[in-house]
């Protein structure tokens, strides 16, 4: 309803195409399964954008370490 109210001059199917989606489905088991596709799709799926930093003169690192050795380093391999 709020949609509706605010964009009353275009379809909803137009200004909200995936609410409109999820409105016609069936069963909440749907929706929420559905959700979580997405969710893994385009948050879990992806790869970090920022994995290491360097740090220097206009990003000092001014912290001090919170352990005296190095972690080991992950195993774990991510596909390109």
């Amino acid at each position: 309803a709020f949609i509706k109210e605010i964009k009353q001059r275009a379809p909803f199917s137009e200004t909200s195409p995936m609410l409109n989606d999820i409105s016609n489905l069936g069963s909440w088991e749907k929706v929420a399964s559905g959700l979580s596709r997405l969710y893994e799709g385009e948050v879990l799926g992806k790869l970090p954008v920022v994995q290491h930093l360097v740090f220097g003169k206009y990003f000092p690192a001014t912290w001090t370490a919170s352990q005296d050795h190095q972690p080991e380093p992950p195993t774990k391999k991510f596909p390109n």
